[in-house]
């Protein structure tokens, strides 16, 4: 996995501290999308960091307080459903990006690809959870926290499951949907939300 710290290597050579940054929940129908920065101390390494999908929930759990306690800084940014449903999804992500960024002391970031434009250095890259150990650990932070919150919605809320679905639309989140009312949480400008909503 040392391929991990590849593009990490090419700022710590030159002294230089990058950030790598990811976010979850683009595509669910429930809940905030969230956005995290990490940076690492340079040189720094463990092989147990990947793309936060190919890790058990149980390890991301583990992982989630040693890159807390490893990294130099780290910062998390929830996107309401208000603001998606506001700008749409890509112009939220793209205000939430720049808040991270423009509030943050780091001059390099690495960040999983995504349609947007920021100000600073930085490299947006195709799959980068998978291929930066900065944009993993950030995809991580990222998961981890989405995913509690989403099980906190559960004691809200105990007929939607929210802790099993994790706010996708899947075959199970379908049926509790026709099922039960529209919540607040609900992301109102995506499908079949909308279209409920109308009926």
């Amino acid at each position: 996995m040392k391929n991990l710290i590849e593009f990490e290597t090419n700022f710590w050579n030159k002294k230089e501290l990058c950030a790598g940054i990811d976010e979850v929940g683009r595509g669910c129908i429930v809940g905030p999308m969230v956005m995290a920065l990490v940076i690492f101390p340079i040189g720094y390494f463990n092989d147990e960091i990947n793309d936060s999908k190919k890790i058990s929930e149980k390890k991301r759990q583990e992982l989630f307080h040693i890159i807390i306690k490893d990294s130099l800084y780290y910062k998390i940014e929830v996107i309401p459903v208000t603001e998606i449903d506001k700008f749409n999804i890509n112009q939220a992500g793209n205000n939430a990006l720049n808040r991270l960024v423009d509030n943050c002391f780091c001059d390099n970031y690495l960040i999983d690809y995504m349609k947007a434009k920021v100000n600073k250095n930085s490299q947006f890259i195709v799959k980068g959870d998978q291929k930066s150990i900065s944009i993993a650990a950030a995809s991580i932070v990222a998961k981890v926290f989405r995913d509690n919150l989403m099980k906190s919605y559960d004691y809200l809320y105990p007929n939607y499951n929210f802790s099993k679905h994790k706010g996708y639309y899947t075959k199970f989140h379908q049926e509790i949907i026709f099922n039960n009312e529209i919540l607040n949480c609900y992301r109102k400008s995506y499908e079949p939300i909308k279209t409920l909503l109308k009926k």
